[in-house]
Protein backbone atom coordinates (compact mmCIF):
# COMPACT_ATOMS: atom_id res chain seq x y z
CA UNK A 1 0.00 0.00 0.00
CA UNK A 2 1.04 3.60 -0.60
CA UNK A 3 0.88 4.31 3.14
CA UNK A 4 3.56 1.67 3.77
CA UNK A 5 5.97 3.36 1.36
CA UNK A 6 5.19 6.67 3.01
CA UNK A 7 6.08 5.19 6.40
CA UNK A 8 9.41 4.05 4.97
CA UNK A 9 10.16 7.71 4.20
CA UNK A 10 10.05 8.41 7.98
CA UNK A 11 8.38 11.79 7.38
CA UNK A 12 9.16 13.15 10.84
CA UNK A 13 12.88 13.20 10.00
CA UNK A 14 12.18 15.10 6.77
CA UNK A 15 10.65 18.11 8.54
CA UNK A 16 14.07 19.31 9.73
CA UNK A 17 15.50 18.65 6.25
CA UNK A 18 12.78 20.76 4.61
CA UNK A 19 13.17 23.56 7.16
CA UNK A 20 16.93 23.52 6.68
CA UNK A 21 16.57 23.83 2.91
CA UNK A 22 13.99 26.60 3.26
CA UNK A 23 16.18 28.51 5.72
CA UNK A 24 19.29 28.20 3.56
CA UNK A 25 17.28 29.45 0.59
CA UNK A 26 16.17 32.53 2.53
CA UNK A 27 19.79 33.24 3.45
CA UNK A 28 20.80 32.94 -0.22
CA UNK A 29 18.01 35.30 -1.28
CA UNK A 30 19.10 37.82 1.34
CA UNK A 31 22.74 37.61 0.22
CA UNK A 32 21.76 38.19 -3.43
CA UNK A 33 19.00 40.66 -2.50
CA UNK A 34 16.60 38.71 -4.68
CA UNK A 35 13.32 37.61 -3.11
CA UNK A 36 11.62 37.11 -6.46
CA UNK A 37 8.75 34.71 -7.12
CA UNK A 38 11.07 32.73 -9.40
CA UNK A 39 13.52 32.18 -6.55
CA UNK A 40 10.75 31.01 -4.24
CA UNK A 41 9.62 28.53 -6.89
CA UNK A 42 13.19 27.26 -7.24
CA UNK A 43 13.39 26.99 -3.46
CA UNK A 44 10.21 24.91 -3.39
CA UNK A 45 11.81 22.54 -5.90
CA UNK A 46 15.01 22.43 -3.85
CA UNK A 47 13.04 21.48 -0.74
CA UNK A 48 11.36 18.70 -2.72
CA UNK A 49 14.70 17.41 -4.01
CA UNK A 50 16.29 17.38 -0.57
CA UNK A 51 13.27 15.70 1.01
CA UNK A 52 13.12 13.04 -1.72
CA UNK A 53 16.86 12.38 -1.44
CA UNK A 54 16.73 11.90 2.32
CA UNK A 55 13.51 9.87 2.09
CA UNK A 56 15.20 7.55 -0.41
CA UNK A 57 18.10 7.12 2.00
CA UNK A 58 15.61 6.11 4.70
CA UNK A 59 14.10 3.49 2.39
CA UNK A 60 17.55 2.04 1.63
CA UNK A 61 18.31 2.00 5.35
CA UNK A 62 15.19 -0.05 6.05
CA UNK A 63 16.00 -2.52 3.29
CA UNK A 64 19.51 -3.28 4.52
CA UNK A 65 18.72 -3.09 8.24
CA UNK A 66 16.25 -5.97 8.13
CA UNK A 67 18.15 -8.12 10.63
CA UNK A 68 18.38 -5.19 13.04
CA UNK A 69 14.77 -4.10 12.63
CA UNK A 70 13.55 -7.66 13.14
CA UNK A 71 14.76 -7.29 16.73
CA UNK A 72 14.22 -3.62 17.59
CA UNK A 73 11.59 -2.37 15.12
CA UNK A 74 9.63 -5.40 13.79
CA UNK A 75 6.64 -3.22 12.86
CA UNK A 76 8.41 -1.46 10.00
CA UNK A 77 6.86 -2.09 6.54
CA UNK A 78 9.71 -4.08 4.97
CA UNK A 79 10.63 -6.34 7.88
CA UNK A 80 6.94 -7.04 8.55
CA UNK A 81 6.48 -8.19 4.95
CA UNK A 82 4.17 -5.39 3.81
CA UNK A 83 6.64 -4.21 1.15
CA UNK A 84 8.94 -6.36 -1.01
CA UNK A 85 12.67 -5.70 -1.40
CA UNK A 86 12.41 -5.45 -5.19
CA UNK A 87 9.60 -2.89 -5.17
CA UNK A 88 11.07 -0.74 -2.43
CA UNK A 89 14.57 -0.83 -3.92
CA UNK A 90 13.27 0.11 -7.37
CA UNK A 91 11.23 2.92 -5.84
CA UNK A 92 14.25 4.28 -3.96
CA UNK A 93 16.46 4.17 -7.07
CA UNK A 94 13.81 6.01 -9.07
CA UNK A 95 13.57 8.71 -6.40
CA UNK A 96 17.35 9.06 -6.29
CA UNK A 97 17.37 9.41 -10.08
CA UNK A 98 14.58 11.98 -10.04
CA UNK A 99 16.40 14.00 -7.39
CA UNK A 100 19.74 14.10 -9.22
CA UNK A 101 18.18 15.00 -12.60
CA UNK A 102 16.16 17.85 -11.10
CA UNK A 103 19.21 19.06 -9.14
CA UNK A 104 21.38 19.39 -12.25
CA UNK A 105 18.55 21.22 -14.01
CA UNK A 106 18.79 23.93 -11.34
CA UNK A 107 22.57 24.31 -11.66
CA UNK A 108 25.64 22.13 -11.91
CA UNK A 109 27.01 23.05 -8.46
CA UNK A 110 23.78 22.05 -6.77
CA UNK A 111 23.73 18.86 -8.83
CA UNK A 112 27.24 17.88 -7.72
CA UNK A 113 26.42 18.51 -4.06
CA UNK A 114 23.20 16.48 -4.29
CA UNK A 115 25.20 13.65 -5.90
CA UNK A 116 27.59 13.69 -2.92
CA UNK A 117 24.65 13.73 -0.49
CA UNK A 118 23.10 10.78 -2.32
CA UNK A 119 26.41 8.90 -2.16
CA UNK A 120 26.43 9.12 1.64
CA UNK A 121 22.68 8.53 1.96
CA UNK A 122 22.99 5.28 -0.03
CA UNK A 123 26.26 3.98 1.36
CA UNK A 124 25.40 4.66 4.98
CA UNK A 125 23.30 1.50 4.86
CA UNK A 126 24.02 -0.39 1.64
CA UNK A 127 26.94 -2.80 1.16
CA UNK A 128 29.74 -3.00 0.37
CA UNK A 129 30.66 0.26 2.10
CA UNK A 130 27.84 0.25 4.68
CA UNK A 131 29.34 3.13 6.65
CA UNK A 132 27.15 2.50 9.69
CA UNK A 133 29.31 -0.54 10.49
CA UNK A 134 32.50 1.52 10.42
CA UNK A 135 32.32 3.47 13.68
CA UNK A 136 33.06 7.20 13.08
CA UNK A 137 32.31 6.85 9.37
CA UNK A 138 28.69 6.16 10.24
CA UNK A 139 28.33 9.48 12.05
CA UNK A 140 30.10 11.28 9.22
CA UNK A 141 27.81 9.67 6.66
CA UNK A 142 24.81 11.13 8.51
CA UNK A 143 26.34 14.50 9.39
CA UNK A 144 27.28 15.13 5.76
CA UNK A 145 23.88 14.87 4.03
CA UNK A 146 21.68 16.00 6.94
CA UNK A 147 24.09 18.46 8.49
CA UNK A 148 26.78 20.29 6.57
CA UNK A 149 25.91 19.72 2.92
CA UNK A 150 22.15 19.72 3.38
CA UNK A 151 21.84 23.45 3.98
CA UNK A 152 24.93 24.32 1.94
CA UNK A 153 23.53 22.64 -1.17
CA UNK A 154 20.19 24.44 -0.82
CA UNK A 155 22.08 27.74 -0.58
CA UNK A 156 24.17 27.02 -3.68
CA UNK A 157 21.01 26.32 -5.65
CA UNK A 158 20.17 30.01 -5.35
CA UNK A 159 23.53 31.71 -4.90
CA UNK A 160 27.12 30.94 -5.85
CA UNK A 161 28.34 33.80 -3.66
CA UNK A 162 29.29 31.96 -0.49
CA UNK A 163 28.77 34.06 2.65
CA UNK A 164 30.03 33.49 6.16
CA UNK A 165 26.44 33.05 7.28
CA UNK A 166 25.97 29.78 5.37
CA UNK A 167 29.49 28.54 6.17
CA UNK A 168 28.88 29.00 9.90
CA UNK A 169 25.42 27.41 9.77
CA UNK A 170 26.72 24.42 7.78
CA UNK A 171 29.64 23.92 10.15
CA UNK A 172 27.41 24.19 13.23
CA UNK A 173 24.93 21.65 11.87
CA UNK A 174 27.74 19.26 10.92
CA UNK A 175 28.79 18.98 14.56
CA UNK A 176 25.20 19.04 15.78
CA UNK A 177 24.24 16.03 13.66
CA UNK A 178 27.57 14.22 14.08
CA UNK A 179 27.14 13.99 17.85
CA UNK A 180 23.41 14.42 18.33
CA UNK A 181 22.29 11.77 15.86
CA UNK A 182 23.75 9.15 18.21
CA UNK A 183 20.43 9.40 20.09
CA UNK A 184 18.79 7.30 17.34
CA UNK A 185 20.97 4.31 18.23
CA UNK A 186 19.95 3.87 21.87
CA UNK A 187 17.02 1.54 21.18
CA UNK A 188 19.03 -0.42 18.60
CA UNK A 189 21.88 -1.17 21.00
CA UNK A 190 21.33 -4.91 21.36
CA UNK A 191 20.33 -5.46 17.73
CA UNK A 192 23.27 -3.41 16.42
CA UNK A 193 25.73 -5.29 18.59
CA UNK A 194 24.42 -8.67 17.44
CA UNK A 195 24.81 -7.57 13.82
CA UNK A 196 28.35 -6.22 14.10
CA UNK A 197 27.48 -2.53 13.94
CA UNK A 198 30.18 -0.29 15.43
CA UNK A 199 28.90 3.10 16.53
CA UNK A 200 29.27 5.26 19.63
CA UNK A 201 26.55 3.31 21.45
CA UNK A 202 27.88 -0.19 20.76
CA UNK A 203 31.49 0.85 21.42
CA UNK A 204 31.04 3.07 24.50
CA UNK A 205 27.66 1.93 25.83
CA UNK A 206 24.42 3.86 26.15
CA UNK A 207 25.31 6.07 29.13
CA UNK A 208 28.73 7.17 27.91
CA UNK A 209 27.54 7.75 24.34
CA UNK A 210 24.61 9.77 25.71
CA UNK A 211 27.08 12.05 27.48
CA UNK A 212 29.12 12.28 24.28
CA UNK A 213 26.09 13.26 22.22
CA UNK A 214 25.41 16.17 24.59
CA UNK A 215 28.35 18.02 23.01
CA UNK A 216 26.41 18.27 19.77
CA UNK A 217 23.64 20.28 21.39
CA UNK A 218 25.98 23.09 22.48
CA UNK A 219 28.65 23.30 19.75
CA UNK A 220 26.32 25.21 17.34
CA UNK A 221 25.95 28.00 19.89
CA UNK A 222 29.73 28.26 20.12
CA UNK A 223 29.79 28.81 16.35
CA UNK A 224 27.01 31.41 16.46
CA UNK A 225 28.47 33.43 19.32
CA UNK A 226 31.98 33.20 17.90
CA UNK A 227 30.62 34.40 14.54
CA UNK A 228 29.21 37.51 16.21
CA UNK A 229 32.39 38.07 18.24
CA UNK A 230 34.52 37.92 15.08
CA UNK A 231 32.06 40.22 13.25
CA UNK A 232 31.22 37.52 10.73
CA UNK A 233 27.56 37.55 11.75
CA UNK A 234 25.32 40.46 12.73
CA UNK A 235 24.83 41.09 16.47
CA UNK A 236 21.19 40.07 16.17
CA UNK A 237 22.38 36.47 15.85
CA UNK A 238 23.00 36.50 19.59
CA UNK A 239 19.25 35.85 19.84
CA UNK A 240 20.08 32.29 18.76
CA UNK A 241 20.89 31.72 22.42
CA UNK A 242 17.18 31.65 23.24
CA UNK A 243 17.26 28.02 22.04
CA UNK A 244 19.84 27.04 24.65
CA UNK A 245 17.12 25.96 27.13
CA UNK A 246 16.10 23.29 24.62
CA UNK A 247 19.62 21.88 24.72
CA UNK A 248 19.58 22.03 28.51
CA UNK A 249 16.23 20.18 28.53
CA UNK A 250 17.69 17.52 26.27
CA UNK A 251 20.79 17.24 28.44
CA UNK A 252 18.58 16.60 31.47
CA UNK A 253 16.86 13.65 29.82
CA UNK A 254 20.07 12.26 28.35
CA UNK A 255 21.61 12.19 31.82
CA UNK A 256 18.48 11.02 33.63
CA UNK A 257 17.00 8.53 31.16
CA UNK A 258 18.42 8.30 27.61
CA UNK A 259 15.88 5.57 26.81
CA UNK A 260 12.85 7.71 27.65
CA UNK A 261 10.42 6.96 24.80
CA UNK A 262 7.86 9.14 23.02
CA UNK A 263 5.09 8.51 20.49
CA UNK A 264 7.70 8.59 17.75
CA UNK A 265 9.60 5.36 17.11
CA UNK A 266 12.62 6.52 19.04
CA UNK A 267 13.77 8.23 22.24
CA UNK A 268 12.68 11.62 23.53
CA UNK A 269 16.24 12.86 23.00
CA UNK A 270 16.09 11.85 19.34
CA UNK A 271 12.72 13.57 18.90
CA UNK A 272 13.95 16.81 20.47
CA UNK A 273 17.14 16.53 18.42
CA UNK A 274 15.17 16.82 15.18
CA UNK A 275 12.81 19.49 16.51
CA UNK A 276 15.69 21.65 17.72
CA UNK A 277 17.51 21.19 14.43
CA UNK A 278 14.53 22.59 12.56
CA UNK A 279 14.19 25.43 15.05
CA UNK A 280 17.89 26.33 14.77
CA UNK A 281 17.84 26.63 10.99
CA UNK A 282 14.57 28.57 10.87
CA UNK A 283 15.45 31.05 13.62
CA UNK A 284 18.93 31.52 12.16
CA UNK A 285 17.56 32.50 8.76
CA UNK A 286 14.88 34.79 10.20
CA UNK A 287 17.38 36.66 12.39
CA UNK A 288 19.78 36.94 9.47
CA UNK A 289 17.35 38.40 6.97
CA UNK A 290 15.84 40.74 9.59
CA UNK A 291 19.23 42.03 10.75
CA UNK A 292 18.36 45.60 9.84
CA UNK A 293 14.98 45.53 11.55
CA UNK A 294 15.76 44.12 14.99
Amino acid sequence: MISDYFKMFRPFTLVAVALGSFSAGLIAMHDTNNFSLQNFLILALVMFIMAVTNASGNVINELFDKDIDRISKPYRPYVSGKVSFENANTFAVMLFGLGIVLAFLINVYFGILVAIIQFFAWNYSAPPLRFKKRFVWGNLAIATPRGALGVFAAYVALSTHISWAIVILSSALAFYVFFGNTTKDFFDYEADKLNGIRNFVTVFGIKRSALLSIAGFYIPFVFFNLGVFLHLLPKDMLFMNILLPVSIYETYFLVKDPLHKTKTENSLAWTVFYLEMGAITLLYSVLYILENFI
